[in-house]
């Protein structure tokens, strides 16, 4: 029986999940294509650009109210919620035995993201990971590209 390997292209927005043998060889056959729109929107349609306000502290005077900065961006929150997404996709996957190797190629700071949502048993599937972009492959781009990296 040959060893299943899962290769992840993902970034804020999209996930595509393809399926090769363990030595990349043959395939890669796309498994699912996952989507998250909300990453894709203009940041003023996520909600308000108000930085709110809050109560002042003891002492200030009941009516004094100040102005609270968000450097919180909103886009950050809505690749967190795609990031959980992915993740309880992958770790459910390796539950049920569905591949045995996992690849992860993201940009730097989605792949965070996706390291520290999934589980321990995903995390040990994890047998390589990249650092980059590449959500833009054709499916017959995938293993060449991600064979010249991994090399």
């Amino acid at each position: 029986m040959s060893l299943t390997t899962w290769i992840v292209l993902a970034d804020s927005a999209r996930a595509d999940i393809y399926a090769s043998d363990a030595g990349l060889l043959r395939g890669p056959d796309l498994i699912e294509a996952m989507h998250h729109p909300a990453s894709r929107v203009p940041s003023h349609e996520l909600g308000s650009d108000d930085r709110g306000r809050t109560r002042a502290a003891p002492g200030m005077g009941a009516s004094t109210r100040s102005g609270v900065d968000f450097t919180y961006d909103k886009h950050d929150r809505e690749a967190e919620l795609f990031s959980h997404e992915l993740a309880q996709r992958l770790d459910a996957a390796g539950l049920r035995g569905d591949y045995e190797h996992l690849i992860l190629v993201a940009p730097p700071h989605f792949l965070g993201l996706l390291r520290k949502d999934i589980d321990s048993g995903t995390s040990q599937r994890v047998s390589a990971s990249l650092d980059r972009s590449l959500t833009h492959l054709a499916a017959h781009q995938v293993l060449d590209e991600v064979r010249q990296r991994l090399a």
